[in-house]
């Protein structure tokens, strides 16, 4: 922390608030967690809020609540000015000028919200000179790209094999081969399965879906190429 101003970066992946998905599959999981943690770092917190284009642009509903994504990250600001908490920017991903996004964005900017806007990276992650031309020169590498979600995975399952599982492992052969040390890997806690028992890091993975395959396989592939030189981190 001392070498990048005392800052820590954290991630939180799923929902902010009711994460009943979470809370099905550990049992005891407060669904509001991790509002919780975020309020109690209410001072020192910069948040960002980051949302994919194309979750915007084919209007995807968030299936509990019944409302598109664009609304729900809208109700997500609001909901998080109860806690006292305030979003400092929104980062728009894969932005390529759709009509519905750029509404979104001007949105958002009316609110006085930054916004600031991510375009596809072409090739990534799979086509090689790309991943090299990004890792080289690195000193950590945070790798958060993968097909999401159990129906997502289900329409196309040899991409996500090549995206979630292969990607990865070039990624973090392309890195350890650069003598990158640190690799932070985002896996999910859908590895475990469904369990009536309280689960931790030693717990016996049980996946039941192809998503959770392969982030299993990545997890494990990823400990196998651990060394002195190569600390991965899941």
């Amino acid at each position: 922390m001392r070498e990048v101003g005392g800052k820590l970066y954290l991630e939180f992946g799923g929902k902010l608030f009711c994460d009943f998905h979470a809370a099905r599959v550990l049992p005891g999981f407060d669904p509001n967690v991790k509002m919780r943690l975020l309020h109690k770092l209410r001072d020192k917190a910069e948040m960002v809020l980051c949302i994919w284009a194309g979750d915007i642009e084919r209007r995807k509903m968030r299936a509990d609540f019944g409302i598109t994504y664009d609304v729900d990250a809208m109700k997500l600001i609001d909901d998080l000015k109860g806690w006292d908490l305030s979003i400092r920017a929104v980062v728009i991903t894969r932005f390529d000028d759709q009509p519905a996004v750029r509404l979104f964005k001007n949105k958002l900017e009316r609110r006085k919200i930054r916004v600031y806007t991510h375009r596809a990276t072409k090739g990534y992650p799979t086509d090689i000179d790309t991943v090299v031309s990004a890792v080289k020169g690195a000193d950590a590498i945070v790798h958060l790209g993968a097909i999401v979600g159990d129906s997502a995975c289900s329409i196309h399952p040899d991409l996500t094999i090549e995206i979630n599982l292969q990607a990865t492992r070039t990624i973090a052969e392309v890195g350890k081969g650069f003598g990158i040390q640190r690799f932070v890997f985002a896996s999910t806690c859908s590895v475990y399965g469904a369990s009536d028992e309280i689960l931790d890091e030693r717990s016996v993975l049980r996946p039941i879906s192809l998503y959770a395959r392969t982030k299993m396989e990545s997890e494990k592939m990823l400990l196998s190429l651990t060394d002195a030189t190569f600390a991965p981190i899941v």
